[in-house]
């Protein structure tokens, strides 16, 4: 839910109080707005006070119009006895529909807005000069957004044998390119002008009063808001591999290799979003930029024992705009007994930003952010603070951002019970310290509040919150309501997770046919992060079994395959989480589990091709929704049922 439905903001002649934009006491906002409108609502924490709210919600889509086409091309051939040539061409295009709920904007009025009634009965309220109004924007429709994507991915490699050593080396290009076509976003700036006024001559309002559901909003308060995005990175590598000294076990290989790699982003908006004209696009400038990256890597193999193998691997990469990181990693390989075997290794890793991190366009979002300032100036402390705003967050880029850096291991055994049963077990742990993401928007105006409270106690000025946070800002009106908020992309944490995976394969010959059997159980045990807290880093309890963090993930495969048929089936199992919230009985709301079914066939036919057909979420389930009706994208299919057919030929 959303105050800016059709709410007046009386502005700083009228104590900048929230109010309903009528003062008919026998009518509720569905009636006069519609369904999808709420209120009037109090706020015990501005007394006084009415909004008529949007429930967004019942407006929104869940289901995503989406159209994937793609095409690989996979070709080998042997120029010698020596030399093999591969090369490959992959390229993908989608298409996606998203329908959001109508654009949340606001309407500056420039005059007084004068008290009156309509001719079907409404009476409007007053609002002073320099007075605004929350308006969501239901009368231009949704807002849709197309996007349309294209991948173009190449690859050319030569692999050759001699005599003293082993080669390899290839050059691959790919690209990334997408467009999106937004309607229904608001042209900032325009709907003030297109406001109408009283006439003193008529005795009337003449022209759109934003007010009265039944004035017809004039064109031009609407606009697009496009993008456009290019990406691409060439890439040339290669290497050797040597045979250097016996032990034990055999001979020890070395290979050494380099790598040289070339990225570029170009990002662009249209000039109105370029210009910050349009609420609810993209915001800001487009962006464009390049790195290449030099790295020089290499991994040894050491067969100490028949049954026992050590390798050790490292990486140096060098960033054009970042500078090196050098990243280990060892390994070891045990077989205590011939069919079981023990394994273990440890190694560094690093990710750079990502050239979209730091050069992406700003993003506008609204969200309910707590006052603590409001809270604090107010008398009521900052703890328990629970005075929430609904405004826009601004997300921009931080040209400052930093890598994040990992440290990981991993301990297991692997057991081939029977030639047609084996399993696995592996114990990980994966510690990520500079992950790259945006601070809670609450913690921006705690932290600000509690430096506005640690200078008042010294009778220091009031820093701003940008000192510890650089690229944050805050804005309020005169009664202490946020407004706006501007954010970036930040370095803020750190994350440990910990946890089991465990595999089981069968396979079973018959007269019937062939039947194989898989079963993989991944459990987390932690899933901890640090996430600032009024400028401190914090550790988070154990996210692990809780809201977006399901405890264990499931996944049972069988095929099942006789002649040249093939059928498959697949069961991916999510399981339920628990959630801070409360029931009305006072209990904690459980997020459901649910397994999607996936079904396919093949058939291979005699000229080296094949035909398959399926379909994925068989059953159609739904995402698993939380207290509030939302739900993860990142954990449930918000496609629902599909349906696809493809083709291979093989030459």
């Amino acid at each position: 839910m959303s105050q800016t439905g059709r709410t007046l903001d009386m502005g700083p002649n009228g104590g900048w109080e929230y109010q309903t934009p009528f003062t008919n006491a026998g009518l509720d906002c569905a009636d006069v707005y519609g369904d999808n409108f709420i209120g009037p609502l109090g706020d015990s924490k501005y007394a006084g006070e009415t909004s008529c709210a949007y429930d967004y919600t019942k407006a929104a889509y869940l289901d995503v119009d989406q159209e994937r086409t793609s095409t690989l091309i996979n070709y080998t051939y042997n120029l010698s006895d020596d030399i093999e040539l591969t090369a490959r061409a992959y390229w993908a295009s989608n298409k996606t529909t998203d329908i959001s709920a109508p654009i949340p904007g606001k309407i500056k009025f420039t005059d007084a807005m004068p008290a009156y009634t309509t001719a079907e009965g409404l009476d409007l309220r007053a609002v002073p000069e320099g007075g605004s109004m929350k308006y969501r924007f239901d009368t231009a429709g949704n807002r849709v957004r197309e996007t349309t994507d294209n991948i173009y991915d190449f690859l050319l490699a030569l692999d050759g044998i001699t005599d003293s050593f082993d080669w390899n080396t290839s050059v691959s290009y790919n690209k990334y390119d997408v467009f999106k076509w937004g309607t229904g976003y608001q042209l900032i700036g325009a709907t003030t002008d297109l406001v109408g006024a009283w006439n003193e001559d008529t005795n009337s309002f003449e022209g759109w009063d934003p007010r009265d559901p039944n004035s017809e909003t004039p064109a031009g308060a609407t606009a697009n808001s496009d993008a456009r995005l290019t990406s691409s990175a060439l890439e040339i590598d290669g290497g050797l591999s040597f045979e250097l000294f016996e032990l034990a076990g055999g001979s020890t290989g070395l290979y050494v290799g380099a790598s040289y790699r070339e990225e570029k982003l170009d990002s662009q908006v249209d000039a109105l979003d370029e210009a910050g004209l349009i609420d609810g696009g993209s915001g800001g400038a487009g962006g464009s930029g390049e790195r290449d990256v030099k790295a020089v890597f290499m991994e040894m193999a050491f067969p100490v024992l028949d049954n026992l193998e050590l390798n050790i691997a490292a990486r140096y990469d060098e960033y054009s705009d970042f500078g090196g990181t050098f990243n280990p990693q060892v390994s070891v390989r045990y077989n205590v007994l011939e069919p079981l075997l023990i394994r273990a290794s440890w190694g560094t890793g690093f990710r750079a930003p990502t050239l979209e991190d730091l050069n992406q366009s700003t993003s506008v979002g609204y969200s309910n952010v707590t006052n603590y300032l409001k809270c604090y100036q107010d008398g009521l402390g900052i703890d328990g603070c629970d005075i929430k705003d609904n405004i826009p967050v601004s997300i921009g880029r931080n040209e400052n951002l930093g890598p994040e850096e990992s440290e990981s291991y991993n301990l297991g055994i692997v057991w081939d019970i029977t030639d047609n049963f084996n399993m696995s077990v592996d114990y990980w742990s994966l510690e990520t310290e500079g992950l790259i993401g945006s601070l809670n928007n609450s913690e921006i105006t705690q932290t600000q509040a509690e430096l506005w409270q640690m200078t008042d106690a010294a009778g220091q000025p009031r820093p701003d919150v940008s000192v510890i946070y650089p690229g944050t800002s805050i804005s309020q009106n005169g009664a202490g309501k946020l407004t706006a908020m501007d954010n970036v992309l930040q370095n803020i944490g750190l994350s440990e997770r910990q946890g089991v995976d465990t595999k089981f394969a069968s396979t079973f010959e018959t007269e019937m046919g062939d039947f194989k059997l898989g079963l993989a159980w991944s459990h987390y045990i932690k899933y901890t992060d640090s996430s600032p807290e009024g400028g401190v880093q914090t550790i988070s309890r154990n996210w692990s079994g809780t809201e977006d963090y399901p405890d264990d993930r499931v996944n049972f495969t069988a095929n099942y395959l006789v002649g040249d048929h093939s059928l498959f089936y697949q069961a991916d199992y999510i399981d339920h989480q628990s959630t801070t919230d409360e029931n009305e009985d006072g209990s904690s709301y459980q997020i459901d589990s649910v397994v999607y079914h996936t079904l396919s066939y093949t058939y291979n036919m005699p000229w080296n091709n094949s035909v398959s057909a399926g379909v994925n979420n068989l059953t159609d389930e739904d995402p698993r929704f939380d207290i509030s009706g939302e739900y993860d994208r990142g954990t449930y299919d918000i496609i629902g049922r599909s349906y696809w057919v493809s083709f291979t030929q093989a030459f």
